[in-house]
This record gives C-alpha cells, structure tokens and sequence, in this order.
C-alpha cells in the first residue's frame, strides 16, 4: 500500500480496496460476531477492482504530467 494520502477520486477507490484486501487477508473471507456471519467482497473481484483502479490512478498521473509531443514532416 502507498503511503502519500489519496487525492483523487480514483486514489481514493484504490485506497478502499486495498483496505478491504488487507481485511479479507488479515481476518479471512468469512467473519462470525455471536449469531451473525458476515461474508466479505470476492477476493478475486478485489483484485480485479484493485488492477483497474491502479490503472485509472497511473493514467491520472500521466495525464496530469502531460507528454512531449513531436511531430514529423513527410518528405
């Protein structure tokens, strides 16, 4: 998990499932509290979530670092 605090909507969603990975890894998938069971988000999905918030994340980052952009003359 990164440590600089999220500032975009994007970070903050990857931020969440990152929390919610660390729970399911920490606790397992399954919780009991007395009479209640609590069964938490598909690990699989999770990772899924996660790979494709990153994603969104690292285009925010290029997006806001912007590119160099060269243009070639046909001759």
């Amino acid at each position: 998990m990164s440590t600089s605090v999220p500032t975009t909507a994007a970070q903050v969603r990857l931020s969440a499932v990152q929390e919610a990975i660390a729970k399911i890894l920490k606790g397992g998938q399954s919780v009991r509290y007395g009479e209640r069971q609590v069964t938490r988000a598909d690990l699989g999905t999770l990772r899924k979530l996660e790979n494709d918030y990153a994603a969104d994340v690292a285009a925010e980052a290029n997006r806001n670092r912007g590119r160099n952009r060269i243009s070639y003359m046909r001759i």
